[in-house]
């Protein structure tokens, strides 16, 4: 879950990156690969059926996080997030 929380955090770097560069596949690049890692932890690990009450809040608190910030990448990129997925 770390690694999901951590590439969800460097956003706002790779905004920069996108500025400064002038290069809109970066921001495209880091969201497509952002949504990659979220599938492999969702795949890979129970949140809703987790037994474990401390495990799942975690879990559950590491795709909210997830959720903002792919919510925010998809935004500057003019892209409205779909109600499902």
């Amino acid at each position: 879950m770390w690694a999901l929380v951590f590439e969800a955090s460097r956003l706002d770097e790779v905004v920069e990156q996108t500025v400064r560069a002038l290069e809109f596949s970066i921001l495209a690049k880091y969201a497509f690969g952002l949504a990659q890692l979220f599938s492999a932890f969702y795949h890979r690990y129970q949140i809703l059926k987790e037994e474990d009450a401390d495990r799942r809040r975690w879990r559950a608190a590491g795709v909210r996080y997830f959720r903002t910030q792919m919510t925010r990448a998809l935004d500057l990129m003019g892209i409205e997030v779909p109600a499902r997925m």
